[in-house]
């Protein structure tokens, strides 16, 4: 097939969990033999406009940065306190809210005409449409591709499904346009969402994100070196990542276990953080490492791996530390209860819920018998339900059904 796939923001501009299973989807889909041309913007004056990587081609459209030679950086607001955990602290000023909204708004224009020249100019190189994130904007692309005769798929990534920005064109047009479209579901719960939201049944396919498995069997538990890990960028929003949550949890963590330590792998100014875990006496037991370009001797090294996000799709990282074997403790949101069996490789715990987090983390810490038989149970589960080959040939069939129907 000749697959088109549009995504907001790509590599390297973007890292984020949307743009890894989109690239990840692409190239496995090159393996398989279909071509994949990716449909984004460009916000990096070194980021090539049409190039092919990994056997992808990748149409990159301007955006203000890119055409002023600037690169925008997420504001980064202070908090007066760490006693509490800042959950508002990651705010940009009103300043900074007056600029953004002004770039924000010059960049979609931009991205909206580009899309739809680019999507005119690709007909006849194209099957279908793959959208990624149900934005407006999918409501937009679907309406122009239609006029090119190519079937849309949009992948929902979050519960709600359905994002209903301002400030786009055609609104109600777009909000019409993009409920015909053929929705990948990551979960069931998903699909109900969608269906409550005017999608037909029969247009929703449940596929989970996928991954490709690093090695042939789990790795050995790391014993008394090992590290309790966690991985996001922390420029993500607090209402969604729970930060506040992480570390109020860690904090009363290292007063029953003051020689754990805690990783934070991700992106983004960790000082507001920093500030809270001193308050509690804790910040000597939290590495912040960065952005890491190699999570695999973290993976290799971590006794289990916490997500206690409030708002989730399917994540990436607790994807690749279960195919890795290590054991989870995660918040019981839809994506997260999708892969983690609570009991059996990790433990669910109630969302918001700093004490069951803790309580789960001292739980892991405490039986090495349990961590073992956990890491067997995760390794097993991702290689015989989420491996990338399978998700990727999943995803082609649907695309089929969906040409077909569209015909």
């Amino acid at each position: 097939m000749k697959i088109g796939m549009f995504i907001a923001s790509y590599f390297p501009d973007q890292t984020g969990g949307a743009e890894q299973q989109c690239r990840r989807l692409s190239e496995e889909l090159v393996r398989q033999g279909h071509s994949v041309t990716i449909l984004t913007t460009r916000a990096r004056r070194d980021s090539p406009r049409d190039a092919i990587e990994n056997g992808v081609r990748v149409i990159r459209m301007p955006r203000i940065e890119a055409l002023l030679g600037r690169r925008s950086k997420p504001a980064v607001g202070k908090s007066d306190s760490g006693k509490t955990p800042p959950a508002a602290a990651l705010s940009p000023s009103r300043c900074s809210c007056v600029a953004a909204w002004i770039v924000k708004r010059l960049n979609l224009w931009l991205m909206l005409g580009g899309t739809a020249w680019r999507m005119c100019r690709l007909r006849d190189q194209v099957d279908i449409w793959h959208v990624h994130v149900a934005a407006l904007t999918a409501g937009w692309c679907a309406w122009w591709a239609r006029r090119a005769g190519v079937p849309v798929v949009c992948k929902g990534a979050n519960l709600p499904v359905f994002s209903n920005e301002s400030g786009i064109p055609f609104r109600r047009t777009m909000i019409e346009s993009r409920r015909r479209l053929y929705f990948i579901a990551l979960t069931p719960e998903m699909k109900a969402d969608l269906a409550a939201n005017g999608v037909d049944e029969k247009r929703i396919a449940v596929i989970p994100n996928g991954i490709a498995m690093p090695t042939r069997e789990p790795r050995p538990d790391p014993g008394a070196n090992g590290v309790v890990l966690y991985v996001a960028n922390l420029t993500r929003p607090v209402e969604n990542k729970a930060f506040d949550v992480l570390f109020d949890a860690w904090a009363r963590v290292h007063e029953h276990r003051p020689a754990a330590k805690l990783v934070v792998a991700g992106a983004g100014d960790s000082g507001v953080w920093q500030k809270f875990l001193r308050v509690r006496g804790a910040e000597a037991s939290v590495h912040f490492a960065g952005r890491v370009s190699d999570l695999s001797p973290l993976y290799r090294n971590a006794l289990m791996l916490l997500l206690p996000s409030r708002r989730e799709g399917i994540s990436n990282a607790l994807l690749e530390a279960q195919s890795w074997g290590v054991p989870a403790v995660v918040s019981a949101i839809p994506g997260n209860e999708y892969v983690v069996r609570d009991g059996e490789n990790g433990v669910v715990v109630p969302v918001g819920d700093t004490d069951a987090l803790a309580t789960g983390i001292l739980r892991l810490l405490d039986d090495p018998l349990l961590r073992a038989a956990m890491s067997r149970a995760a390794f097993a589960r991702i290689e015989s339900e989420f491996q990338m080959e399978a998700i990727a040939k999943r995803v082609v069939r649907f695309y089929g059904e969906a040409g077909a129907k569209s015909a």
